[in-house]
């Protein structure tokens, strides 16, 4: 039996490959942010839900996998609980590639949660952007997006009935917001909450320009000095604003390619 996970942020997704495909979903696990005790313990869930039997490979794509340090930390944490198995961990960016292109080279981008960009030459990235996580970097990300629609809010530039909608919808204070981002674990997994704010608010033409703002920035930070040309994408806000992206994009000499809301059916093909 074959176990991979595509783990982001916000959730991940186990492949259980045993003559047919099971899939278990569990919440994001990514090393920056999820504690060891917690991460331990989210295996152990897996490893009850496989009923007795032991996989044989764990290959695990995950968000802040992208130094050798954290896949040691990782591939730690898997031979606790799977001890038997022959364990790779790699970036989640290297689980797109791999599901997006197989042996096949081109530029590959996540636009999720967080973002991040990179050219790969069909077995590995020859070149990509360091990523900065939700404080620093992410530009283009359901936590880029969600920052900037609460940063307008608070300081007043957001529109009046977009703000009435939002303070309605999330019943936002200054304390509740900065609890969140500095006081409880998921910080980014908060800001990409409001997201689907934005999805259904997209036609209002500020939000439109959020929007472009938002990705703007991603392509000029993370993907224009890779070379540009044909991006492929995954990650759920990839899937969700596609025609934004598309409008984005053209300035840059940019053309968005294959959009692929998860990558775990890529990887399943390609790995199988």
């Amino acid at each position: 039996m074959i176990l991979i996970a595509d783990s982001g942020s916000t959730k991940t997704t186990w492949a259980v490959l045993n003559g047919d495909s099971k899939m278990i979903t569990t919440i994001g696990l990514n090393p920056r942010v999820t504690v060891q005790e917690q991460f331990v313990a989210v295996l152990c869930s897996v490893r009850q839900q496989l009923s007795g039997v032991m996989p044989e490979a764990v290959h695990f794509f995950g968000a802040g996998c992208g130094t050798g340090e954290a896949q040691r930390q990782v591939g730690e944490y898997i031979h606790q609980v799977f001890p038997q198995a022959n364990v790779t961990v790699e970036s989640d960016l290297m689980g797109a590639c791999i599901a997006l292109c197989g042996q096949k080279g081109g530029y590959v981008g996540i636009l999720g949660t967080g973002s991040n960009a990179c050219q790969y030459d069909g077995r590995n990235i020859v070149k990509r952007m360091v990523s900065l996580g939700y404080v620093l970097g992410d530009e283009g990300s359901g936590n880029h997006l969600g920052r900037m629609l609460l940063k307008r809010y608070f300081n007043g530039s957001l529109p009046q009935i977009l703000s009435d909608e939002l303070q309605t919808t999330y019943v936002l204070t200054v304390e509740d917001v900065l609890r969140q981002l500095y006081q409880e674990q998921g910080g980014n997994r908060y800001l990409a909450s409001f997201v689907p704010f934005i999805r259904d608010h997209r036609d209002h033409l500020y939000i439109h320009q959020l929007l472009l703002d938002s990705f703007n920035s991603y392509f000029e930070e993370q993907v224009v000095p890779l070379g540009g040309g044909i991006l492929h994408l995954v990650g759920s806000v990839a899937a969700v604003f596609r025609e934004e992206l598309d409008e984005a994009a053209q300035p840059y000499g940019i053309t968005i390619g294959t959009v692929m809301k998860e990558p775990i059916e890529g990887l399943i093909k390609n790995l199988n």
